[in-house]
């Protein structure tokens, strides 16, 4: 009789294993499959945005349909290409650092916020603009998506901006164009 008991403790005790183990891996591959869904799904609503400013766009259409074929082959930071694309079709000047910063996010190991931050501070500076292209670089280098000597960069560019503001950036941009578009 204790040998049936221990007997069937045993296999009361394998068999919450096993299920136990069963729904570890099977919860695995519901998140793993979620994780996917959510992805491809951002990834879709960052091109149909893209999509959309390349559209609307009247000049700089090249440097958005350049954003949008790097969205698409690109497997992390979709709010990074949107952004990115907004900035080459609202200012005249610096989108090829803009290409080249969004290239960048889509080699990177990691989700990062520093690109929209590097591409921000390409359209605040009138000058110097590959000093973000070279962070940017170093950005798609990193395992984690903070890094301490990177935030310190980004704070010492931010301090030699000509724009204290985007929103001074997006009036300085307004006035340029008008200008051009007066002249012709």
């Amino acid at each position: 009789m204790k040998t049936l008991r221990f007997s069937f403790s045993i296999l009361i005790s394998f068999l919450i294993s096993f299920s136990l183990t069963l729904t570890t891996v099977d919860t695995f591959g519901q998140k793993n499959t979620s994780t996917q869904c959510q992805e491809n799904q951002n990834k879709k609503e960052a091109v149909a945005k893209i999509g959309q400013i390349s559209k609307e766009s009247r000049y700089n259409k090249v440097a958005v349909k350049k954003i949008l074929h790097i969205a698409k082959s690109a497997t992390l930071n979709f709010d990074t290409y949107v952004h990115i694309a907004d900035l080459a079709h609202e200012f005249g000047y610096h989108t090829d650092p803009l290409v080249d910063i969004a290239e960048y996010a889509s080699k990177a190991k990691v989700e990062s916020k520093y690109f929209i931050q590097l591409a921000d501070l390409v359209v605040m500076k009138l000058s110097e603009t590959q000093q973000m292209v070279d962070l940017a670089s170093t950005a798609s280098k990193l395992d984690t998506p903070k890094n301490d000597e990177m935030d310190k960069k980004i704070q010492e560019i931010k301090k030699t901006t000509d724009f204290l503001t985007m929103d001074e950036a997006k009036i300085h941009n307004k006035a340029e164009i008008d200008k051009i578009l007066n002249n012709k």
